[in-house]
């Protein structure tokens, strides 16, 4: 499948077939990675970065699960 590179403000820009984003499932607004792999192009969804203070701030009583306290079983003994 072919594609144009076209001029869109001071950027190139290059439209994705129907095909090509039915197919992988994209939607408008998604953030993507674009990546340079022996001098191809690779487009794939972009990775989300957490950080711990968020996570942790997002703990409630509600979605805390219950702390079970048992023996050690495993490796954890070395």
């Amino acid at each position: 499948m072919k594609a144009l590179i076209s001029k869109w403000g001071n950027s190139l820009a290059i439209r994705l077939p129907k095909a090509v984003v039915d197919g992988l499932r994209m939607r408008e607004g998604e953030a993507v990675e674009l990546l340079i792999e022996d001098r191809a192009l690779v487009i794939r969804p972009a990775r989300p970065h957490y950080r711990l203070e968020d996570l942790i701030a997002g703990i409630t009583s509600t979605n805390q699960s219950d702390y079970i306290d048992s023996p050690p079983m495993g490796d954890e003994l070395l």
